[in-house]
């Protein structure tokens, strides 16, 4: 009898299959250690991925039993997904080059056959070790988004084994377990607790900023000017209870000091910094978060600066690059337990690098941000600009539902939109008053002023745009994406499943979906353009 997809025992067959097919691989390859550079640096690449990935498949049949069926099922799919690939690369390695038995090192290849037949065995070893790493690569950016999911599984099992594991040589086991860690302090402590050390002094950066434009966030020195950060300010709601927000704050900061900034799409946080002003009459409070920024990226711009300038020329990697890596942040957030309710184009910041105009995007604008057990004000305002990229329930002055996931899901789906069509919905006229893309006026929702009915207006526009133009673009897959997004939240025709499958308690069931749908991958987008 088969045995059922997702169970412990599958599970233990197919990471065991893993484990042979990926030996068997980086054995092969390491009787090449003594080609060339090229060939050499390809295989410390096989090498390097096959570390991490066997440590994590090991870890998982650890803890198989402690997590959520729908994350079993999904994780299964996945590894036996990486047993195909692992398989797949030796049998092309062994087809290209001979079996264990015929091959040998390629001096000796050279030495037996001469130069022209070792410079044709060299080049079938290249073109097997760029496969691999293509392949393996992809396998690692299905997989991520899964793994640190591991974070919401309330279970005791996970902490022991994260515990027993050699962390210090393995960064991605220590992440997670340093991310579930202060998690549960942010669940657990008062605002007294540990956690000192993420404050910093106010005058730890100079008071000189250069504002980003089209954004909340700035750009400083440190006072010892070693380093430039980027400053993202929260002040503190007149009715919030300063308390509460001191300590959620501190609890986002720290879990935020623990960001691969290049995997989560989130900097990485140095400290915050408390000040305290008067303005007129009123005694403000704010809170500085300060980030690093990764070396290698400049020009900080917010996204709504480039989506106005209306340029045609980025590339489709260069703009499946950005909707993946915002996906990625909305992942990110909800491992760590928080939502972030502020997503726009003026809330992402995108650097510049020596490859790439659009190199890496960040989030910030987390004035807004929640833990998700948090409590909030159901607070909002009537800005049409920022009501656009929040769902009809979550739009007014006094929102209907409280935030949760699928919230920053619709949001996200606006912003995926806008990248796909690459264009903004919000313009500036020549007094620097917002207003809406010619794009967006079709339906005259401005006009109206019910303001549920707006908001409804508003959604739809949105849903008709992305099903009317965004296929001839950027394909069907994402503009599928982008529909499941918009959507999440329906209760019909919702690409996200029923409503009452997201009852878990650890959240576990949504972020699987969510991974799922919201697959902003190269190989499948470009594959439904045709």
């Amino acid at each position: 009898m088969v045995d059922p997809v997702g169970t412990p025992l599958a599970a233990l067959s197919t990471v065991d299959l893993c484990i042979k097919y990926g030996k068997k691989l980086v054995e092969k390859y390491q009787t090449f250690k003594q080609a060339d550079r090229e060939i050499l640096e390809l295989i410390l690449c096989v090498e390097d991925y096959w570390i991490k990935f066997e440590y994590q498949i090991k870890f998982l049949q650890s803890v198989w039993n402690s997590l959520d069926e729908r994350l079993q099922v999904h994780q299964h799919h996945l590894l036996q997904l990486l047993h195909l690939k692992l398989q797949e690369a030796n049998d092309l390695l062994d087809n290209a080059i001979g079996t264990p038995v015929e091959r040998n090192t390629i001096g000796s290849v050279i030495r037996k056959k001469g130069n022209v037949r070792g410079w044709k065995y060299a080049l079938s070893l290249d073109d097997c070790l760029k496969r691999s790493v293509e392949d393996l690569k992809k396998w690692h950016d299905m997989f991520d988004p899964s793994w640190f999911l591991i974070n919401r599984v309330s279970s005791q099992n996970v902490d022991n084994r994260l515990n027993d594991r050699p962390l210090n040589d393995h960064g991605f086991l220590s992440t997670l377990k340093d991310l579930r860690e202060m998690v549960r302090a942010a669940q657990l402590e008062s605002v007294s607790g540990d956690g000192s050390t993420i404050w910093i002094p106010p005058d730890a950066i100079k008071d000189q900023r250069d504002q980003i434009s089209l954004s909340t966030a700035e750009i400083a020195e440190s006072q010892t000017g070693s380093e430039h950060v980027l400053v993202d300010t929260i002040v503190l709601n007149p009715q919030a209870e300063l308390t509460r927000t001191t300590k959620e704050i501190r609890d986002l900061a720290r879990i935020l000091s623990k960001s691969d900034p290049l995997v989560f799409g989130l900097l990485r946080c140095l400290g915050v910094a408390k000040r305290a002003e008067i303005q007129g009459n009123v005694s403000l409070v704010k809170f500085e978060l300060v980030f690093s920024v990764p070396r290698g990226l400049q020009d900080p711009t917010s996204l709504r600066t480039l989506l106005l300038q209306n340029e045609e020329s980025y590339s489709l990697n260069e703009r499946l690059a950005l909707a993946r890596s915002l996906a990625s942040s909305v992942m990110y957030i909800h491992s760590s337990k928080f939502v972030h309710k502020n997503m726009r184009p003026e809330t992402t910041i995108v650097f510049r690098s020596d490859e790439s105009r659009l190199a890496a995007p960040f989030l910030v604008g987390f004035e807004k941000f929640r833990p998700l057990d948090g409590w909030t004000f159901r607070q909002g305002d009537l800005c049409w600009e920022k009501n656009l990229y929040r769902h009809p329930s979550r739009q007014g002055l006094q929102p209907e539902d409280n935030y949760i996931m699928q919230h920053d899901i619709y949001s996200l789906g606006v912003m995926l939109l806008e990248i796909g069509l690459w264009t903004s919905f919000v313009e500036q006229d020549s007094n620097h008053t917002f207003v809406p893309s010619p794009m967006l006026g079709a339906n005259g929702f401005q006009a109206e002023r019910n303001e549920r009915k707006k908001a409804a207006m508003m959604k739809s526009t949105l849903i008709d745009l992305a099903s009317a133009r965004l296929a001839s673009k950027m394909g069907q897959k994402f503009m599928s994406i982008v529909l499941a997004c918009l959507t999440c939240l329906d209760k019909t025709e919702n690409g996200f499943g029923d409503e009452d499958e997201f009852t878990d308690e650890d959240g576990i069931v949504v972020g699987v979906r969510y991974i799922e749908k919201v697959n902003v991958s190269e190989e499948s987008v470009q594959s439904s353009l045709g």
